[in-house]
C-alpha cells in the first residue's frame, strides 16, 4: 500500500511537478487546462487572449504549429481533467510548504535566515553575519517587512510585467516575420514579373531592330544596284561608241570620219556622252551596324537587374521623442515628433508606422491614442490638438518599449478670451454659480441673492423670512447641495438654507463667527470657511457640525483668512487661504494638506480670494497684488492643474475680483467671474 503523502513531501514533489504544470504563456500553474491537438496544454483563459491576439487563429505557443480551432474558440478546446487534479494538489502542497518552510541560508546550508543585509539588499543566517557581512548594517526580517514590505509582490509585478513586455514583443516579432515572408514572396514574384517584362520588351526590341536592319540594308542595296545598273548601260554604250571609233581609224583619220554621215552622227554621240553627269561617286557605301544603347549594356555587364533594398530596424533606445511646444493654448496644434535612429544612432527612414504607438492621457485621466505618418527625413510626426486645459502626458513607444525623452508633459494655456460681459442691477456683487439653465448671484450690496436666465434677465429672487433679526441680509457666498442651496450671512453669522428660492432655515449660527466660503461634496455635506477662527468648519446632511478643520496660523494645514473654497472629484477641500498666500487642498477625511500651492506669479506675491475647480480638478483662483493700492491694472484669474503647476492667467480690468463658477459642454468651458466693484460679471472662454 502507499504512504499517504505529508507535507513533508511537497518539495520533493512540487519542485518537478510546478515545471511540468506551467502554463507556457502567462508561467504559472495551470488554471482550467485545455488540450491542444498537438496535445500541448494551456490555461483556458491564455489560450483565448492568445487566439484574438493572432485574428482568430489558432497556434501553438509552444511548437508554434497552426491548429484547428473548433466553432467555439477556446471553450471548444477539450478539458484535461487529470491536469486539473494535478494542479489542484500541487497548489495545495505549495500552500503547506509555503505555511511550514523557513528558508535557509544558500552559503550556509540549513542555516535558518533570520536578516536581511542593508547594504547588500539580500537575507543572511546569523554566520553570514559574523563572516561576510560582518561590517554590514542588517535588520531583523519582521522589521524589514514593516518597513519596506514584503518585497516579492513587488518583484512578481516587475517579472509580469516584463512578461507581458516580452509577449508583446514576440507578438511583434511573430507579425514581422509573417509580413517578411509576404514581402519576401512579393519581391520574388515583383522580380520575376520585371524580369519577363524586360524579356519580352528585349524580344520586341530584338524584332524591331532586325526589321530596321532589313530595311536598311535593302535601301542601300536597291540604290547600289539601280547605281549599278546605270553604270553597266553607260559602260556598254561608250565601249560601243569606242569599238566603231577604233574601226573606223583603220579605214580612214578622223576629219575624214567627220566629213561622213556616219562618223558625223558617231561624233555627236560622243559628244553627248561627254557632256552627260553619271555620277561615278558611289551612292551608297557597305556599312550597315548596330549602336547599342549605353545604359542598357552598363546595366547587364553589372549583372543586375536593380538593387535589393532592406531597412534597418528603428531602435527605441536611440530614437528621441520631441514635441512642437512644452506649452500649447487650447485648441492649438501640437506636433508629435519622433527621430528614427537605429541601433548605433545612425538615422533611418520607415514606412511601417504600426510599431509607434503615441498614448496621450488628458485631464481628467482621459487616455487617446494617435497615428504617426512618414515625415521629413527619417522622422515620424503626429499631431493632435489639447481640447482641455490642464497637463497631458505624451508617452510614445516602439515595439512596446518607450522611446528615448518619453513620456514628455505638455501644459494646455487657457485661452482667456472673453465672451461675456454684463453690467446689471448689481451692487457689489459677490459670488455666482450655475444650476439647470440659471445663474445664482450673490448681490452683496442690495442684501439678496438674485437668478437670472441665461441671457442675464432676472427672473426670481431669494425669499427671507419676514424676521426682523434676519434684516439685512449680508450674502457672501452660495453652493448647491443637490437638493438645496445655502448660503453664507456675514451680518447674522450663520448658514441659510434655501429649497428653490424658498427659505427652509439656518445653521451655525452657535459656532460662526465670520462664515466666507461655502461648498458642498457629493453626499450632501456643507464645508464652510470661517475667516475669523481661520478654519473650515464641516457639517453633515442633518446641519450638525461634525469636523473643524485646521486653524490659525502660517504652518502648513493651518489658515489666515480663508475666503471662498470649492470641493473637487476625490472630495478634497479646496481652500483659498487669503492671508497665507496660497491653496491649500485638504483630505477632510484625515484632516491633512495634500498639495501647498504659493501664489508666486510674475515673481510677485498675489492675495487669493475667489476659488473654482473644474471637472478635472484644475484651480482656478482669482488673485489681487499684495500692498498695492486698488486699480484694474493688479487684478487677474490664474490657472493651475490639480498639482499645482501653473497654467497660465487670463483677464484684465477687474476692480475687486471674487467668487467664480464654471461652465462647462462637450465643446467649450466658460470661467465666469464675479468683479465686484465694477457691477459686472465677466466670462472667458477656455
Amino acid at each position: 500500500m502507499a504512504t499517504p503523502l505529508s507535507p513533508l513531501h511537497g518539495p520533493k514533489i512540487t519542485d518537478g511537478l510546478q515545471t511540468h504544470l506551467m502554463c507556457p504563456i502567462h508561467l504559472d500553474i495551470l488554471k482550467r487546462p485545455k488540450t491542444l491537438p498537438c496535445q500541448h496544454v494551456v490555461c483556458e483563459e491564455c489560450i483565448g487572449q492568445w487566439i484574438n491576439a493572432r485574428g482568430g487563429q489558432l497556434f501553438c505557443p509552444e511548437c508554434h504549429v497552426a491548429q484547428p480551432l473548433p466553432l467555439n474558440g477556446a471553450k471548444g478546446l477539450p478539458n484535461n481533467f487529470k491536469i486539473a487534479s494535478l494542479c489542484e494538489f500541487v497548489e495545495s502542497m505549495m500552500r503547506v510548504q509555503d505555511s511550514s518552510e523557513v528558508a535557509a541560508c544558500e552559503e550556509h546550508l540549513k542555516k535558518p535566515v533570520a536578516q536581511i543585509c542593508l547594504h547588500c539588499k539580500v537575507p543572511v543566517c546569523e554566520e553570514c553575519i559574523q563572516v561576510s557581512h560582518r561590517s554590514h548594517k542588517t535588520v531583523p526580517i519582521e522589521e524589514f517587512l514593516k518597513v519596506m514590505g514584503d518585497p516579492l509582490p513587488k518583484l512578481m509585478g516587475q517579472a509580469k510585467n516584463k512578461l507581458k513586455e516580452i509577449f508583446t514583443v514576440v507578438e511583434v516579432l511573430e507579425k514581422t516575420r509573417a509580413e517578411l515572408r509576404e514581402n519576401y514572396e512579393l519581391a520574388k514574384r515583383e522580380t520575376n514579373d520585371h524580369v519577363h517584362k524586360l524579356m519580352k520588351m528585349m524580344t520586341q526590341a530584338h524584332v524591331k531592330m532586325n526589321g530596321e536592319i532589313e530595311k536598311k540594308y535593302n535601301e542601300k542595296e536597291g540604290a547600289l544596284i539601280a547605281q549599278l545598273e546605270m553604270l553597266s548601260s553607260a559602260r556598254a554604250e561608250i565601249s560601243e561608241l569606242i569599238g566603231l571609233q577604233h574601226h573606223s581609224e583603220e579605214e580612214s583619220s578622223m576629219t575624214k570620219s567627220v566629213m561622213t554621215a556616219s562618223g558625223q552622227q558617231q561624233w555627236n554621240k560622243l559628244n553627248q556622252m561627254s557632256q552627260q553627269d553619271l555620277q561615278l561617286a558611289p551612292r551608297q557605301n557597305s556599312v550597315i551596324s548596330v549602336q547599342w544603347d549605353k545604359d542598357l549594356e552598363i546595366a547587364i555587364q553589372r549583372e543586375t537587374l536593380g538593387e535589393v533594398v532592406t531597412k534597418p530596424v528603428p531602435n527605441s533606445h536611440q530614437s528621441a521623442l520631441s514635441l512642437s511646444t512644452s506649452r500649447a493654448v487650447l485648441q492649438s496644434e501640437v506636433k508629435i515628433q519622433l527621430a528614427l535612429r537605429d541601433a548605433v544612432g545612425s538615422p533611418i527612414e520607415t514606412s511601417d508606422m504600426s510599431s509607434l504607438v503615441a498614448t496621450i492621457s488628458a485631464p481628467g485621466s482621459f487616455t487617446g491614442h494617435v497615428q504617426f505618418t512618414q515625415g521629413e527625413a527619417s522622422a515620424a510626426i503626429a499631431t493632435f490638438t489639447p481640447k482641455y486645459i490642464g497637463k497631458y502626458r505624451i508617452e510614445v513607444g516602439l515595439f512596446g518599449n518607450p522611446v528615448k525623452n518619453s513620456p514628455l508633459n505638455l501644459i494646455a494655456q487657457p485661452r482667456g478670451a472673453m465672451k461675456i460681459n454684463e453690467r446689471c442691477n448689481f451692487n457689489q456683487p459677490h459670488d455666482i454659480i450655475q444650476h439647470d439653465d440659471n445663474f445664482y448671484i450673490t448681490d452683496k450690496g442690495n442684501h439678496q441673492v438674485i437668478i437670472m436666465d441665461k441671457q442675464f434677465k432676472q427672473v426670481g429672487k431669494f425669499l427671507l423670512p419676514s424676521d426682523p433679526a434676519m434684516a439685512k441680509f449680508d450674502p457672501y457666498a452660495i453652493a448647491y447641495t443637490g437638493k438645496t442651496f445655502v448660503v453664507t450671512d456675514l451680518k447674522h453669522k450663520c448658514v441659510l438654507e434655501f429649497t428653490n428660492s424658498t427659505y427652509l432655515q439656518r445653521f451655525g449660527q452657535d459656532f460662526l463667527s465670520n462664515p466666507t466660503g461655502i461648498a458642498c461634496d457629493k453626499e450632501g455635506k456643507v464645508y464652510v470657511a470661517d475667516g475669523e477662527k481661520h478654519c473650515i468648519v464641516v457639517f453633515d446632511q442633518l446641519r450638525e457640525r461634525i469636523a473643524v478643520l485646521g486653524g490659525p496660523g502660517a504652518t502648513r494645514g493651518q489658515f489666515n483668512n480663508p475666503w471662498f473654497i470649492d470641493v473637487n472629484s476625490k472630495g478634497e477641500v479646496v481652500v483659498a487661504d487669503f492671508g497665507n498666500h496660497r491653496i491649500q487642498v485638504v483630505d477632510p477625511t484625515k484632516d491633512t494638506v495634500t498639495r501647498l500651492i504659493d501664489i508666486h506669479h510674475n515673481q510677485k506675491i498675489w492675495d487669493v480670494r475667489g476659488l473654482a475647480v473644474d471637472r478635472n480638478d484644475n484651480i482656478y483662483v482669482t488673485v489681487r497684488q499684495n500692498g498695492n493700492i486698488r486699480g484694474w491694472s493688479t487684478e487677474t484669474v490664474i490657472a493651475y492643474s490639480p498639482e499645482g503647476v501653473l497654467l497660465g492667467s487670463f483677464g484684465e480690468g477687474f476692480n475687486y475680483a471674487r467668487g467664480m463658477t464654471i461652465i462647462e459642454d462637450e465643446e467649450n468651458m466658460t470661467v465666469m467671474v464675479v468683479d465686484g466693484a465694477n457691477h459686472r460679471i465677466k466670462g472667458y472662454l477656455m
